[in-house]
């Protein structure tokens, strides 16, 4: 009887020119998704339908997980996307659409969840480690006793801690012991230890807790940290301040706490700079690579161990290279996708094998490291981002430092344990530290961790990446 019943109602709606399926999709609920942001969340839905009658307007409700009364929205009939902002990173809410009729008849969509957290968009690592959010905010976690939370001598910590900066930031980076960020005014503010004057106030001090704006600088576009020296660069010039017992700052001051601006080259202005340890390395507005400091082991890339003051042509690179990352005993850039490094090369960190310890002229690495968009440099080990966006290291693992879960050194190119669903668009390193950050916003850190730069684990070592958390 029932199916006789079925097939009548099928029939007559045929026979007044309506199909069975049309009938039952002229009522359609909303179907609603959310998906997490910094501090935010963006809902999204389908647009609502019932047989008949017109849509006259919709509400969206949201609430934190767990309590009872929501917070609602009244939209347009034809809106189906709205950024829910100011909301808790860490905590879980839940949203629902109730679509309105010409009739006085409602449609609600099922109830979903999304949690807002930390969208990390740049990370730096030193002896703490310092990351950038989405919305221009620092945290900063690790090495506490040095001011890299910007407050009064606290513990090292593993969980991020917001600095108190005069306004957003759009770079930051982390020496040894002090930090510095690019604010969206183009000036630089740094915080922390002082006694090289590599916070650039013009003095030599004792450690700053409080971030302070660095003397003389505006219109400033990029931002580099070495261990105890800093540079800064603008579109027609770059300056540098700190430590320069070996002439990484230029000049022969000892200390230098204001910025000094670069001496230019034959190519014109250093305009793009990164610091290392003892040395400092920049490319020119043509693109030309030059180096400056310690020349012990051949750092400046002109095949003289001189330690030089002023910029030095890198010989054999012409335009075209990326900026030349300085580590402690090696320098690497890339030139079409391809490794090229000079230096100390014993541990591996230049990706060469069967080599001499030190290399005096520019190399390229072995055919079995990838080819990069990406490098950075650490100590002694060398880390970057395949054209396939996944992580590769090598060089010296005596601190879990190549993330790929042992301590086994060497010139062999390994691919870090990082998800392999995810692609990576930046990579740093720090000491014998390191972090990446994902296509989503997730941060990964691996590495020397006595400091708690990477774990809040006791371990001092961390060989297996550890996603930072975004509850933040």
């Amino acid at each position: 009887m029932r199916t006789r019943t079925l097939v009548a109602v099928a029939a007559l709606l045929l026979a007044i020119g309506v199909t069975t399926s049309s009938a039952y999709a002229a009522t359609v609920a909303p179907s609603l998704r959310a998906t997490g942001g910094d501090h935010g969340v963006t809902v999204s839905w389908t647009k609502a339908a019932s047989s008949g009658h017109i849509l006259s307007g919709q509400t969206l409700r949201g609430r934190a997980k767990g309590t009872s009364t929501w917070t609602s929205r009244a939209l347009a009939a034809g809106v189906t996307t709205y950024p829910w902002s100011n909301l808790n990173n860490g905590t879980t809410y839940e949203f629902q659409v109730v679509a309105r009729f010409s009739n006085g008849s409602t449609l609600a969509s099922s109830i979903v969840a999304a949690l807002p957290r930390t969208i990390w968009v740049k990370v730096d690592s030193g002896a703490g480690t310092c990351a950038l959010t989405s919305l221009g905010k620092v945290f900063c976690w690790g090495y506490g006793k040095i001011g890299l939370f910007s407050t009064i001598d606290v513990p090292d910590t593993a969980t991020p801690r917001l600095v108190a900066l005069p306004k957003a930031a759009t770079d930051v980076q982390a020496g040894y012991a002090y930090a510095c960020a690019l604010l969206v005014d183009a000036t630089v503010s740094c915080w922390g230890s002082d006694d090289y004057g590599q916070l650039g106030r013009g003095v030599v001090s004792a450690t700053r807790f409080a971030p302070g704006k660095v003397a003389n600088l505006s219109g400033i576009t990029s931002i580099s940290l070495g261990w105890d020296h800093a540079c800064a660069s603008s579109n027609t010039a770059s300056w540098c301040w700190g430590n320069n017992g070996l002439s990484a700052v230029g000049g022969t001051d000892l200390t230098v706490p204001t910025p000094r601006k670069v001496a230019s080259t034959l190519d014109g202005p250093i305009e793009r700079t990164d610091a290392g340890v003892y040395n400092t390395c920049g490319l020119t507005s043509m693109g030309t690579p030059w180096c400056w400091g310690q020349g012990g082991t051949y750092l400046n890339g002109n095949l003289s161990p001189v330690t030089r003051s002023d910029p030095q042509a890198v010989f054999g690179l012409a335009e075209g290279v990326s900026v030349p990352s300085v580590g402690f005993t090696h320098v690497c850039t890339l030139a079409q996708f391809r490794l090229l490094c000079w230096g100390t090369a014993s541990a591996g960190e230049s990706g060469l094998t069967g080599v001499v310890a030190v290399q005096e002229f520019v190399r390229a690495a072995d055919p079995t490291v990838p080819n990069f968009v990406s490098i950075d440099t650490g100590l002694q080990f060398t880390c970057g981002i395949s054209t396939s966006a996944a992580v590769w290291c090598f060089g010296d693992n005596g601190n879990g430092n190549l993330g790929t879960g042992d301590f086994v050194s060497g010139a062999n190119a390994r691919r870090v344990l990082l998800p392999s669903t995810s692609s990576f668009r930046q990579i740093s390193l720090g000491r014998d530290s390191a972090c990446a950050i994902d296509s989503g916003g997730a941060l990964y850190c691996w590495g020397y961790n006595v400091t708690k730069a990477v774990s809040a684990a006791s371990t001092p070592s961390v060989a297996v990446p550890v996603p930072i958390s975004r509850k933040v």
